[in-house]
């Protein structure tokens, strides 16, 4: 291994990653929020999309916050990765958008953050979570070789 010392500290960067990712998706989904708002307003076929996003925006933003807690992270990155292969077939067959374009957003942004998601759901939230440090304490408490890895 090139860098061995660098093992100890896995969980902090799978919280950096947490925090990162949790924080795209939280301001992405605020902006989405004001949607709602609009939903009765709309003429045609808008309100649907609108409530579409609002709902998508309080996904986004409660699912972000908890993926920052690590509060549920992998029932979270995984729902989050459905939205990117989501977004990234929309991108490349409604909007035939390349991967990079100068003139545009292409979809490579879309691309990292599903296998970040991927990497979350695969890895786990690690230990500097707010929910696996609650299950291990409490299975600490009944089964004390349940600490050890």
């Amino acid at each position: 291994m090139l860098f061995p010392a660098l093992s100890a500290y896995r969980d902090w960067g799978l919280l950096t990653l947490r925090v990162a990712v949790g924080i795209i998706f939280v301001v992405h989904g605020w902006a989405k929020l004001p949607g709602l708002m609009t939903v009765g307003q709309a003429d045609g076929g808008g309100g649907s999309m609108a409530l579409f996003f609002g709902i998508q925006g309080i996904f986004e933003t409660v699912g972000g916050l908890a993926l920052i807690f690590g509060v549920g992270a992998r029932l979270v990155a995984l729902l989050f990765a459905v939205i990117m292969v989501g977004a990234i077939i929309v991108k490349h067959t409604m909007f035939p958008t390349p991967f990079m374009a100068s003139t545009t957003t292409g979809w490579e942004f879309d691309f990292v953050l599903l296998a970040a998601n991927i990497a979350l759901l695969l890895a786990g939230p690690g230990a500097l979570a707010l929910y696996p440090r609650a299950r291990q304490a409490s299975a600490v408490q009944s089964n004390p070789h349940a600490a050890r890895r």
